[in-house]
């Protein structure tokens, strides 16, 4: 028997395609009434000097 989801972590970059992804995490969430992490990241800044 697997193990009871509690928790998905969700990372993306936040750009259109992912959309779809989202919905589908959110719909597991829902029927395993889990919560849901999001985790955005993004490159590091160059220097400015």
């Amino acid at each position: 028997m697997l193990p009871k989801i509690k928790t998905i972590l969700y990372a993306c970059d936040l750009e259109s395609q992912t959309q779809a992804a989202l919905e589908l995490v959110l719909n597991l969430a829902n029927t395993h009434q889990a919560k849901v992490i999001l985790m955005h990241a993004i490159e590091p800044l160059k220097p400015l000097v």
